[in-house]
């Protein structure tokens, strides 16, 4: 006789914590019984977990281990107003492990120095995390030690200090291609700090700063990335090493002007911010220098030069008179309009 084929076991069903199409609520790691908390991380490593909603912190060790070692979790969603050392605490192990968490998402995160650190070495160490989205995020680099000042200036240097130590997990984590601030309050310090961190972090393909209280100068930054930025200007990682130091031919050398823009990035959102419209126009020629480039016209004079020329002859009266058709004049005889 042949043996007898068992059935699978059918999948368990829907409880208050995992929804049918497998999205586990946080808020279930809220309820202080130990036995609640096993028997929710016991639900979560059975089901086929997509996606993980509210959470206040990570949980346990053994919720931690089933968002691990769940192969359809696509995407971790944070409470708003989650604390830094709480969306920190286990995070590096779970994306470590984790070989398809794609998605961070974290409304209104208070980011202190440190939390910014562990946050960095999370990313680094995950090899699936694609987008990290803290909108509306506060900065605290001093973790509410000082007093603090509540005004723009003060605030963009504390979110200039996290930022600086947000961008190692830029640059370490080889699959992160989309970052997202919106609603952040940057300012033109951070929005400076983090242009410098994204150039070093080529991966990056898309950026929102959106409603970021980033001025012209944060902008004129933020531009370079697209236009180009002078690497001789940039610090050189060499010097600081002592190691180095009798190595001078090993020390990159780049020639004074270089302009290199970012290789990745393809969209940029800076809508919504504090700049004028001299920030604008930097923008603006920042993607008219990358155009050019882009069509092999970096060493003439761009369309933008040519309209900025003309549109300052008009308003001088400078323009010289055009001959009419009705003197006979042929159309050769017009000078040609500027490529669009």
């Amino acid at each position: 006789r042949a043996p007898r084929v068992m059935p699978p076991p059918p999948p368990p069903p829907p409880s208050a914590c995992v929804t049918s199409d497998g999205v586990l609520d946080g808020r279930v790691l809220l309820n202080p019984s130990a036995a609640a908390l096993e028997e929710a991380a016991l639900l979560a490593r059975v089901s086929d977990l997509t996606a993980a909603e509210a959470l206040p912190f990570l949980g346990p060790a053994a919720m931690r281990d089933a968002l691990g070692s769940s192969n359809k979790l696509h995407s971790l969603s944070f409470s708003p107003g989650v604390h830094g050392e709480q969306l920190t605490a286990g995070l590096a192990d779970v994306l470590a492990r984790s070989k398809s968490i794609a998605s961070l998402h974290a409304v209104g995160a208070v980011l202190t120095f440190a939390s910014a650190r562990k946050l960095a070495a999370a990313a680094a160490a995950s090899y699936s995390l694609v987008a990290l989205a803290l909108p509306r995020a506060d900065f605290d680099a001093d973790a509410g030690r000082k007093l603090k000042v509540d005004n723009l200036r003060s605030r963009s240097l504390a979110a200039a200090a996290v930022l600086n130590e947000l961008s190692r997990g830029f640059r370490a984590c080889l699959s992160l291609r989309a970052v997202c601030f919106r609603g952040s309050l940057l300012g033109d310090t951070g929005a400076v700090v983090l242009a410098r961190g994204l150039r070093r972090a080529p991966a990056i393909s898309r950026l929102d700063v959106c409603d970021c209280s980033v001025g012209d100068e944060g902008l004129e930054a933020l531009s370079t990335l697209v236009g180009g930025f002078d690497v001789s200007s940039e610090i050189d990682p060499f010097k600081s090493s002592p190691s180095f130091k009798s190595s001078s031919s090993l020390q990159p050398k780049a020639p004074p002007g270089l302009l290199v823009p970012h290789p990745g990035l393809t969209a940029l959102d800076v809508s919504c911010n504090r700049h004028t419209l001299a920030g604008a126009l930097a923008l603006v020629a920042s993607i008219a220098r990358d155009r050019d480039r882009a069509r092999g016209e970096g060493n003439g004079a761009n369309w933008l030069d040519e309209f900025n020329e003309t549109t300052e002859s008009e308003q001088k009266g400078a323009l010289p008179s055009l001959p009419s058709p009705a003197e006979g004049a042929s159309a050769a005889s017009f000078p040609p309009l500027p490529a669009p």
